[in-house]
């Protein structure tokens, strides 16, 4: 018997058309030169060109470090045949600058480098007469190589600025601090105020929206719905440079946006109906998780030789916590992994790229209930239901046009309440954190349970709990007066703004980089697929609708924030089931992804 009997539903035709145009795909991108994000503002970036005793484009005007403190190292550096050491065992700070360079103002300047040895260091930006700072020492006691990332927003024009990094306690003991790999780069987008990429981001969702009520596009929107073009034109608009792939604006989207989407709603949410749903879904969600584990150890088995570093492993347990649970519990297994910043780098790249293109795929497929469930005999009865429920319960108000006052109240009542969910986040996120901690921090180290109750703490975010107070409040005003509000506009201001939320994450997948870390990137996509035939393999065993596959796969991948989104384009009263199983991913996702890393350690080379 076969273990995946949907394969007989497909022919080798269509096998070979999906490979087809896969690769098709694949050489029209590879064969499109993409536009540098980046402009890069240094030279000799590894200290391997020196003159006169000392680096080539380096010791500017604000150095105060002695020439003699100054000097080459040659051993194990991180790149090329030189590294900087910089010595200064005071108390006092003491620079190494650059020679002048151009800074423009209203860009956000990255400096990233990379450190070892034992001292303190800092990094900032001279201009306008004073160094700038984003007030991060960094302490530093080790023989690995540290990379770390400073981004700092430059205020004003400026073509004789300066690069800075300030030492001091450094100690012979560790040969005192090495410095290599030195980047000082701004992001080249054509928009990069706040407003201004906002604008943009409303313009697309605005101009989608209007194509596609256009007669003569109706069929071309019909196969690509208008909520897909929300995800993917932000992706190419990153791409090509139009906007910055980072911003604060995508953050700010989820934090206040999200919740106030999901506040309006929820106001017609049908409880009963959403309890239904639970076993299977969680039973779905599970075999979600189980080709997460099994997608760690099969890519990292084919790729591990091609990866070139043998604690690669410890990254590749720190990505599965994130695609099980969220970037939390990232956090908490790159920790009890102790993974280095360098080794963790790329794996950053592969989480951002293939999460947020896994959930552009997975919206897409929402066109596809109808088709899946007629074509594999699905029982559908449980969301179709849900769903006439909901269209009698409009039918019994009549919905009115909103006027002013209406869309007044929504907004009003919607932003309060996501503003008071957002800032109840962090306060209530460090009190849980510290009380769990003087509870059970003691069994951290106990093996991968005592790991897991020591770090359950630490597993959510602050947005995370924003979420769960807007799941929460949404569901405690269906039950009261303020659900009429659903039938003066708030459920379409809802899935407005949640479309602009969904731009967010769009814009933050820059496709250009996949080009830069090839390899981890192929073995992300193994991965990401294995996820998805395991999860689809459950769904046909449990025979559900394909909503189910939504709610599994992004409460894994995406965490509760991108369930949410997802289950709303597919279902739009069951946003509450993505959130709820995201926090059930959260809740798992430390442990297993421990000891997937576990298991991935007696593969890794040479062990």
């Amino acid at each position: 018997m076969s273990y995946f009997p949907f394969l007989k539903h497909f022919s080798s035709k269509f096998f070979f058309r999906l490979i087809f145009s896969v690769l098709f795909c694949g050489l029209i991108f590879s064969s499109v030169p993409l536009p540098a994000r980046t402009i890069e503002l240094l030279d000799n970036q590894s200290f391997d060109k020196w003159e006169e005793g000392v680096p080539y484009y380096w010791v500017g005007e604000q150095t105060t470090l002695a020439v003699e403190d100054v000097q080459r190292y040659e051993e194990e550096v991180k790149d090329g045949d030189y590294a900087v050491q910089l010595i200064n065992e005071d108390e006092r700070w003491r620079a190494l600058s650059s020679v002048p360079v151009t800074v423009e103002k209203g860009r956000k300047h990255t400096i990233d480098f990379s450190i070892r040895g034992q001292g303190e260091i800092q990094a900032g930006i001279y201009y306008a007469g004073e160094t700038h700072w984003e007030n991060i020492i960094y302490s530093v006691e080790t023989e690995e190589w540290e990379t770390h990332k400073v981004e700092i927003k430059v205020e004003e024009d400026c073509e004789e600025a300066e690069l800075v990094f300030l030492v001091r306690n450094t100690d012979s003991a560790l040969d005192h601090l090495q410095l290599d790999e030195v980047s000082f780069s701004f992001d080249d987008a054509l928009v990069q105020d706040t407003m201004s990429v906002f604008g943009v981001l409303a313009f697309i969702v605005g101009l989608i929206y209007f194509l596609s009520k256009i007669p003569a596009l109706s069929s071309f929107f019909h196969y690509l719905p208008p909520v897909v073009w929300c995800y993917f034109l932000p992706m190419f608009a990153t791409t090509f440079g139009i906007i910055p792939d980072t911003h604060d604006l995508y953050s700010w989207l989820v934090s206040y946006l999200l919740p106030f989407a999901l506040i309006l709603l929820l106001l017609s949410a049908d409880i009963k109906a959403i309890v239904r749903l639970g076993p299977k879904a969680i039973v779905v969600m599970l075999f979600g998780t189980a080709g997460i584990v099994l997608g760690a150890i099969i890519s990292y088995s084919l790729f591990r030789n091609l990866l070139g570093e043998p604690e690669a492993w410890k990254g590749v347990g720190a990505l599965a916590g994130s695609w099980i649970g969220g970037s939390a519990n990232l956090t908490a297994v790159a920790a009890g992994v102790d993974v280095e910043g360098a080794i963790l780098a790329p794996f950053l790249v592969v989480d951002t790229m293939i999460a947020y293109s896994w959930m552009g795929v997975v919206i897409f497929f929402a066109r596809f209930q109808e088709k899946y469930n007629k074509r594999f005999n699905i029982d559908s009865s449980i969301i179709d239901d849900l769903n006439a429920r909901m269209k009698e319960q409009n039918k019994k108000i009549q919905t009115r046009r909103p006027t002013t006052r209406d869309i007044a109240l929504i907004v009003g009542v919607g932003f309060t309440l996501a503003i008071i969910c957002f800032r109840l986040g962090g306060p209530f996120d460090e009190a849980f954190s510290s009380a769990w901690e003087s509870a059970f921090g003691d069994f951290e180290g106990r093996g991968a349970l005592g790991d897991f109750v020591g770090a359950f703490g630490t597993v959510f975010s602050p947005v995370t709990w924003a979420v769960l107070f807007a799941t929460a409040i949404g569901l405690i005003l269906s039950f009261t007066p303020f659900k009429k509000m659903d039938h003066a506009g708030a459920t379409s201001i809802g899935y407005y703004v949640l479309f602009m939320v969904l731009t967010g994450y769009g814009a933050r997948a820059d496709l250009s980089q996949m080009l830069d870390l090839h390899i981890y990137i192929a073995m992300g996509i193994v991965w990401i697929l294995i996820h998805g035939i395991i999860l689809f393999t459950g769904l046909r065993l449990m025979k559900v609708p394909l909503f189910f596959f939504a709610a599994g796969s992004q409460s894994n991948v995406g965490g509760p924030p991108s369930a949410a989104i997802v289950t709303s384009v597919y279902q739009p009263s069951l946003a509450c089931v993505g959130i709820l199983l995201g926090v059930l991913g959260s809740i798992i996702g430390t442990p297993v992804a421990l000891l997937t890393a576990t298991f991935l350690q007696t593969i890794a080379p040479g062990a």
